[in-house]
């Protein structure tokens, strides 16, 4: 361990003298200043300076303004000051000294013991200082990789959702899709993909928490929805495979929810499978009500032998399909009432004539506006798909 520092700060030579007999006698290394001017040019010199004994009265600076001034630099802010007068202590020169920066506040003639156990008492301040800054900085570096990860994660997975406009049949569906994670990477999910000639599949899903877990369990999920679409198997059959694969893979705290369904285009028909999630709603301006496409099934990977059905409705020019995470509905308002599904579908009704992006982005403003704006939000994930 290195030999503690000490700036010494007075203008009579004799009282540095004896200063420094004494510290330097007890393995102490000192520097010398004689007056407050050079003493904070000593402190820009000399980083790495512990402890300043700062005499009071001084031309050109006195102690009061050099203490300031070292107080003000970020760089110095943190070295103890031992304020030395030879004047009777009074208090209004202890309250100004402690006001400029000072720790402790000696009168000269001092005890030499009592000059020593101020300084140890000092130095330990000092001490401890270092290894909270040493600590810090090592938690910020950390904290600074963990960032620059949590942003490459983040890119990731922005890069699993389909590109804004990259869908396929695009002369026969229109579709709009807005994703918001709750910190930096999230949980929830969504996928359009071509499903044979004809047809085309949308999946959402939500994977429990958020976070980098659950962003890892999504990129799990959409690699083994790849690999099983590939084979085109009905909706039912798809979420049953998905379920056993992802069972065993994910930790059993962790569940996941998800809606599949396959357009038929050219039958214009909509065949879905449920597992847990919130039911899709179908709409348009030529229908009276909304269509909850509802079947029998659990969430993902908590049952290897759940079972899943399918339910299939007919679809007509101008329908409208909202797929959806319950991050949208699941808010609350400062009264702490959720805004929930009842009025998540009043409002579709009253926007059911909107086309797809108009109405994603009015019912977003809708929940923002109701938030409490204190609340952490869960993740969000939607997509509104219109069949032309």
């Amino acid at each position: 361990m290195s030999k503690p520092s000490i700036l010494l700060v007075d203008d009579n030579p004799d009282n540095i003298y004896l200063l420094e007999v004494i510290l330097q006698s007890r393995n102490f290394t000192t520097y010398s200043a004689t007056n407050g001017r050079e003493a904070v040019e000593t402190v820009k010199a000399y980083p790495g300076i512990d402890l300043i004994l700062m005499d009071v009265m001084m031309p050109e600076m006195d102690g009061f303004e050099a203490s300031r001034h070292i107080r003000n630099r970020t760089e110095s802010a943190h070295i103890p000051i031992i304020m030395m007068t030879a004047k009777k202590r009074e208090l209004g020169d202890v309250v100004r000294g402690l006001d400029e920066g000072a720790l402790e506040y000696l009168t000269k003639p001092f005890e030499e013991e009592e000059l020593l156990a101020r300084v140890r008492s000092m130095l330990r301040i000092k001490r401890l200082h270092d290894s909270n800054r040493e600590l810090l900085d090592k938690v910020l570096a950390q904290q600074k990789a963990m960032d620059m990860e949590l942003k490459t994660a983040e890119k990731v997975q922005y890069a699993m959702l389909p590109p804004p406009g990259a869908y396929p049949a695009k002369d026969r569906i229109i579709v709009e899709a807005h994703y918001r994670a709750a910190a930096s990477i999230g949980g929830d999910f969504y996928d359009i993909m071509e499903y044979g000639p004809g047809k085309v599949a949308f999946l959402i899903a939500d994977v429990s928490g958020h976070g980098p877990s659950a962003a890892l369990i999504v990129a799990m999920l959409k690699t083994i929805l790849a690999n099983e679409a590939a084979q085109r198997p009905s909706p039912a059959e798809l979420i049953t495979r998905i379920n056993k694969k992802i069972i065993g893979l994910i930790p059993d705290d962790h569940f996941i929810s998800a809606y599949f369904a396959v357009a038929d285009l050219d039958a214009r028909m909509l065949t879905g499978c449920r597992a847990g999630h919130p039911l899709p709603m179908i709409f348009s301006a030529a229908r009276p009500g909304i269509l909850s496409l509802d079947t029998p099934g659990t969430i993902l990977g908590m049952f290897a032998d759940a079972v899943f059905g399918e339910s299939t409705v007919a679809l007509a020019p101008g329908d409208k399909l909202l797929l959806y995470s319950d991050g949208i509905f699941e808010v609350p308002n400062k009264a702490g009432e959720l805004y929930g599904l009842a009025r998540l579908r009043e409002f579709i009704l009253d926007h059911r004539t909107d086309d797809c992006r108009t109405l994603l982005d009015k019912m977003n403003a809708e929940v923002d506006a109701f938030w409490d704006g204190e609340t952490i939000r869960d993740d969000v994930a939607e997509l509104a798909v219109e069949f032309k």
